[in-house]
Order: structure tokens, then sequence, then C-alpha cells
């Protein structure tokens, strides 16, 4: 097994693993600032406490991951606790510690900042880590990726910022929701040879890999035929377009692709990448 020492660039690892989903994060949580122009410190402060969060449980769930991932070559190499030998101690320090900086932003908001720390702490655990590791008991392992992880952060935003909802943020949650899902089905249809071999659970191989991958397409094309209509239809303004059309990529290689072949990198991570400088770019220009 590798060492830390002898794993050449392997704590960046840490950080780049992952790095679209937590990238993605900050795009929901800043856009749901520029939808209801609610910048100030304090929001702030929320939306890097909400990107380190769940760049935080991604990790987490790479650690619980680690021996699944070591029999695969690809995750292998992407994954910083399958190629070093980090004792449990200090990762659960390494956690704490994480955790003690991401938690100001959610914190001042008293009670409900305490609460809502809570539950990221139980669910982020619960997905990933035994006993109950929610990721491989199928009939949860979808719902609970598809409304914790790209629609949380929207709702908790609202939740703890106090603003109104309308018409379009409900739009969106949808988007959301079928965003959250699909990218999980994918995942585990990708993974079926190693999730089985394993001894992991998970809704595909309950399914079977041939049904998944249909339900994949038919979500992911609606998909697409939502966001559309209500971008055609003017509920969602034209200038957030740009953000909701980095995912076409994603979705047309679902269409097209075999199954079990991994996703195109090379082409969704520019696409992720020009999310965020598009989002930054919109933030600077509504703010100053």
């Amino acid at each position: 097994m590798a060492t830390i020492n002898d794993t050449k660039g392997g704590w960046h690892l840490l950080l780049q693993n992952h790095a679209d989903a937590w990238i993605v994060t900050f795009v929901i949580a800043s856009g749901v600032l520029l939808l209801h122009e609610a910048f100030n410190f304090s929001a702030l402060m929320l939306i890097f406490s909400l990107t380190g969060g769940y760049w935080l449980a991604f990790a987490l769930n790479d650690y619980y991951d680690r021996d699944v991932d070591r029999l695969d070559p690809r995750k292998r190499e992407n994954n910083f606790f399958s190629r070093t030998a980090l004792s449990a101690k200090s990762a659960g320090w390494g956690f704490f510690a994480a955790s003690l900086i991401i938690a100001p932003g959610l914190l001042q908001f008293g009670w409900s900042g305490f609460f809502a720390s809570a539950v990221c702490l139980f669910v982020m655990w619960a997905y990933s880590a035994p006993p109950l590791r929610l990721k491989s008991r199928p009939g949860l392992d979808l719902p609970i990726h598809a409304f914790f992880v790209e629609t949380f952060p929207y709702v908790l935003v609202m939740y703890l910022l106090n603003l109104a909802w309308a018409r379009l943020d409900y739009v969106i949650l949808g988007l959301g929701i079928m965003a959250s899902l699909t990218a999980q089905l994918e995942q585990q249809i990708r993974d079926v040879e190693i999730d089985a071999a394993h001894g992991e659970s998970t809704f595909t191989l309950w399914l079977g890999v041939g049904k998944a991958l249909v339900l994949l397409k038919v979500v992911s094309v609606v998909m697409v035929v939502y966001g559309l209509y209500f971008m055609m239809t003017g509920v969602i303004p034209l200038w957030i377009a740009p953000i909701g059309l980095c995912a076409v990529p994603a979705v047309l290689s679902r269409l097209v692709r075999a199954p079990g072949q991994p996703r195109p990198e090379w082409l969704i991570r520019p696409v992720v990448y020009f999310g965020i400088v598009y989002i930054v770019f919109l933030i600077g220009w509504r703010v100053f």
C-alpha cells in the first residue's frame, strides 16, 4: 500500500477528487443569493460553509469507500484514502478539524443553524458509514442522493436566510432532484461489477443494469425537456440558462455511451469549471 510520503502529490486528491460536486454546491448556493438579491457577509459565510461541508461529505465518503475503490485502478488513483496508509485516528482528527472550520457559517444562525449542522453531519455519516451506510440500501440510496446532494443546499440557504419562496425556486428544486438522482444512478451503473464483487447492495443491482439504464436515459431526457420548457416560457431567466446548459454534455454522453463506461471527464470538467467562472462573474456583476 502506498504511503503519504511515497504518493506524489497525494494530498491534492482531497481537494481535486469530486471537485465537480463541491463546485456545483457553490454554484447552487450562490444562485439562491443571486435570484433573491440576498448578498451580505452572513450569506457569503453560509455559502463557503456549505461548499466546505459538501467537500467534507465527499471526502468522508471516499474514506469509507477506500477498500472498494482499491479494486478499481482508476478509482484507486483518485481516492486519497485508497492510496495512503492513514490511521483511523488521524482521519478522525482531520475530519473534526475540518468540521470546526466549516461550522461557524452555519452556527451564526443560532438554533436554526445548529439544527441544520446536526442534520448535515448525520446525513453525511449515515449515507457513507456503517452500520447504516444508506448508499448501500436499495430504496434509500437514490432518494437520499436526490434530496441531499443538489437540492439540500438550495433549501438550506432559503431556510436559514428566511427567503420567500417563488415559482422559480420550486422549478429549480425539480431540476436539482432529477440531476442528483441521475448522477447517482449513472455512478451505480458504472460501478455495478465492483459493487457486486464487494458485496455492496444498490438500487441498480436490485433492479438490473438494463432497466436502470433505461430509467437513467428517460429521467435525463425528461430533465432536459423540463428545463427547456421553463426556460422557453420565461420562468427560468435567460441569464441563468448558461448554468443549466452546463449539464447538457453530461446528459448527452449518458445517452450514447455503453453501460459501465466512465463519463468523459475531459468533457465534463471544463463545463463544470465554466459554471463556477460564470457564477463568480454574475456575483461580481450584481455586487459591484
